[in-house]
């Protein structure tokens, strides 16, 4: 089946869905807004644009600053795409070409705003319902409060993001071969150059062909000891004399869609560290292993924290000690403070849609997965100060700990290992499982 075929099939499944909500709530059309440039706070520079990803799953050009989409009540979808002339900026040149092969959407060129659009905005207010960032803008055209950002409109929309079709899972393999290619990248410079962490995010976006501002999250490229802070945004400038370990998570994004990609590498001889490296790799491929179609992400929540606690016991970093009893003492949580993965599509962090489950600390969100889901698998192992003092200053855990070996990997910051997956009908994808064959 041809691209142009996908797209067809997955913009006419959002354009039934649009044409039977509206029926149901006796709407005449539904707007989707992607943006307007913004500018910081008493300053007349703009903040990097972060397209509406309602809009962006509809018509997924991530670029398209000040256009709006319609879709009318007997499924006619119109993008009025917003075409800047002026001469401060580089101006940015969409084809939608590809998208008017599906016959389903019709594109209408406008200039100003004010002049083109504002009035046709006005006219369907009154009857038609908006998602968007700009509340204020929207109620001025004459849009109901209620109307605006509608919430079961938009949970609908989340429950089908979550559910990617054939022609989302190609805009994702697309973004994972970016990434893939700039973490092979990294890997060989890490192994052969002395180069430091901001100059490695320099290479990891040119190789991922990521504009600086375009991240859908901001890279993380940690050597030793910065390992330990999960969002380590800092990178130094220089590189460290001793270079004992480095972990990245970074991603890379096309058309909207999202990679996101962790690997951490050992630096000198520590056969421990490098067999903790091999551990989590393993936690995440038995994670993997036991997805699937009814499994709860709860279960594998469950299963990362109790093979984090072997894989401690193993190591001899906790002693005298049973993984249930590790387990039921909460050990692994502070090892591994977050959740195994997330959902991930046109957010890097992507929607939730509505939550069926009871909720447990850890995760982002608790799901039943469903086929199409595309989940992140991101067990990790770190040495944090402040989650280690909790186990110090907890006499009932503190004897169990093997304060030696800790020390000795506190300099090492600590361990994540992340690999993007899809459950499809007959199979479960691995995007990310030829990154480390090269």
């Amino acid at each position: 089946m041809s691209l142009v075929e996908l797209y067809t099939k997955h913009v006419s499944r959002l354009v039934d869905y649009y044409k039977d909500y509206l029926t149901k709530n006796n709407k005449t059309s539904v707007w989707l807004h992607y943006g307007d440039h913004v500018l910081y706070f008493d300053d007349d520079q703009e903040i990097p644009f972060r397209a509406n990803a309602y809009a962006v799953h509809l018509i997924n050009e991530p670029k398209a600053v000040g256009s709006y989409i319609c879709v009318d009540r007997e499924g006619k979808v119109t993008l009025y795409n917003f075409i800047d002339n002026g001469f401060w900026n580089v101006p940015t040149t969409l084809d939608f070409s590809f998208f008017k092969e599906s016959k389903l959407i019709e594109v209408v060129d406008f200039y100003d705003f004010d002049k083109e659009l504002k009035a046709i905005l006005e006219a369907q207010a009154p009857t038609s319902l908006i998602i968007g960032p700009n509340q204020q803008k929207y109620l001025e055209l004459g849009f109901a409060p209620e109307s605006v950002n509608e919430k079961e409109l938009m949970l609908d929309l989340q429950d089908l993001r979550l559910q990617k079709t054939e022609y989302e899972y190609e805009m994702l393999c697309q973004a994972q071969y970016l990434a893939i290619k700039a973490h092979r990248t990294i890997k060989t410079a890490v192994n052969s150059t002395n180069l430091s962490e901001n100059q490695l995010l320099g290479v990891y976006l040119q190789n991922a062909e990521l504009p600086y501002d375009a991240q859908g999250y901001a890279s993380i490229l940690a050597f030793n000891e910065n390992a330990a802070i999960l969002h380590y945004n800092k990178l130094d400038f220089t590189s460290p004399e001793q270079r004992k370990s480095f972990l990245i998570d970074a991603g890379a994004v096309y058309k909207g869609y999202q990679a996101d990609i962790s690997r951490t590498y050992f630096l000198d001889d520590n056969q421990l560290f490098s067999d903790l490296i091999l551990g989590v790799g393993n936690i995440k491929d038995e994670i993997i292993n036991n997805m699937r179609p009814g499994i709860s992400t709860a279960s594998l929540q469950e299963l990362m924290m109790r093979k984090t606690a072997e894989l401690l016991i193993d190591a001899e970093i906790l002693k005298d000690i049973s993984i249930d009893e590790a387990y039921d003492f909460k050990i692994p949580h502070r090892f591994v403070p977050h959740g195994f993965g997330h959902s991930l599509g046109i957010n890097t962090h992507d929607v939730r849609g509505r939550i069926k489950t009871p909720q447990i600390p850890g995760l982002r969100s608790t799901h039943v997965l469903e086929v199409g889901n595309v989940w992140t698998v991101e067990p990790g192992l770190y040495f944090i100060e402040q989650l280690l003092a909790e186990l110090n200053n907890d006499p009932k855990i503190s004897s169990h700990l093997n304060q030696a070996l800790l020390e000795s990997l506190k300099p090492y910051g600590g361990i994540r290992v992340e690999d993007n997956v899809m459950l499809q009908e007959d199979q479960l994808v691995n995007f990310t499982g030829d990154l480390d064959n090269m």
